[in-house]
């Protein structure tokens, strides 16, 4: 059964949006961007990095309470932030850890800002089976962490970006001790320090690990280390098919594997803003998802990653592009702006988690 939160509480961005706060399907849970707002939008512990990791864990903590979801189901948390000072992610991940225990992934990911003034932070939470396994194991300046999630898997890495190989190396040793095989990546999001985007990036390449290179995210950390978040499925005999393909001027590849889709997309035409650029990747990607016998109604998860100003306003702009192809209740969004990508002509990238067969829950939850 497939079930929504609607917007509206405890918090509320300025315009009407068709998006979820929650999206819930089976074991597995998604919540769009989680941000310290409030129910008029207004930002809550302004420049407080750490009160406002507090708002966040508050409004993850209701949402999930909506659903009946235990705070035993998180398993992945993705936390973006603005660094000002050097022990910002630590203790940002620490209270995280005090509020919902050791048995989450944390990604930290360091942007340049927000589209609100004052505002520092933005969470990504993922649920899915509280009693699946978890392992996590540090050598050589790297460090991985697994969690089972029953249908899924998260995946979080942190490496050196001077020990590539023993970095690869850990990951590769951790996913066989788990029982997990390469080839079931079903979806990947890279950050890596400025100025060596292109570099690591090819290394992940040479490797396996990355799709698309281009769509690598520079971190607005340039000390910060390559992050990687990685969604792998389950089961020995799980396989994902792979296909990239360009649509028009886009780059888009798909990813699939039983009633699981990944589409990620980004623009390759460097004549384009923002904004048209963000209309021919939604043109483009409806048509992969129409190629998957899906439409927008199978989206669960949307990110989307792109180059622009620190105003609301400029959120908003490429916003209503991507706001125009969904319904209510929609799907769990988060958008944010980010350094650059690894490939300078894209202004944006945008992917989506899709699940075949929704039978979706009429109750109240639903309602917007």
């Amino acid at each position: 059964m497939r079930s929504f939160i609607p917007f509206g509480d405890p918090w509320k961005l300025e315009i009407q949006v068709p998006y979820s706060l929650l999206v819930s399907d089976r074991e597995l849970s998604w919540t769009c961007g989680q941000v310290p707002l409030d129910g008029a939008s207004n930002v809550l512990a302004p420049n407080d990095l750490l009160g406002q990791t507090r708002v966040v864990c508050d409004h993850i903590e209701a949402i999930l309470g909506k659903n009946g979801i235990p705070l035993s189901a998180i398993g992945k948390l993705v936390l973006y932030y603005v660094q000002r000072e050097a022990d910002d992610a630590a203790r940002m991940m620490a209270c995280c850890r005090e509020r919902f225990g050791t048995r989450p992934v944390l990604v930290p990911i360091a942007v340049p800002y927000f589209y609100y003034d004052g505002m520092l932070i933005e969470a990504d939470a993922f649920g899915g089976a509280a009693d699946g396994a978890t392992y996590e194991h540090s050598r050589d300046g790297a460090l991985v962490k697994i969690v089972d999630a029953g249908e899924l898997s998260w995946v979080g890495l942190t490496i050196d970006p001077a020990r590539m190989t023993e970095g690869i190396a850990l990951l590769q040793s951790a996913l066989a001790d788990f029982g997990i095989a390469p080839d079931q990546r079903l979806a990947e999001h890279w950050m890596a320090p400025q100025g060596n985007a292109g570099r690591l990036a090819d290394t992940l390449w040479q490797a396996r690990l990355i799709s698309d290179k281009g769509s690598l995210v520079e971190s607005a950390d340039p000390a910060a280390r390559l992050v990687g978040e990685l969604t792998y499925v389950r089961g020995r005999t799980a396989k994902v098919e792979r296909e990239t393909r360009d649509i028009g001027n886009v780059r888009v590849v798909s990813r699939r594997s039983g009633r699981f889709v990944w589409l990620s997309g980004r623009s390759l035409d460097p004549e384009l803003g923002l904004v048209p650029q963000t209309t021919k990747l939604m043109e483009a990607l409806a048509e992969a998802l129409a190629a998957e016998d899906m439409d927008f109604n199978s989206v669960v998860k949307s990110t989307s990653h792109y180059v622009g100003g620190s105003t609301a306003d400029e959120l908003y702009e490429n916003m209503m592009v991507r706001n125009g192809y969904y319904q209510r209740p929609g799907p769990a969004s988060t958008g944010l702006p980010v350094f650059r990508l690894a490939d300078q002509n894209s202004r944006i990238a945008v992917d989506f988690l899709a699940l075949g067969d929704p039978t979706v829950c009429n109750n109240a939850n639903t309602s917007t």
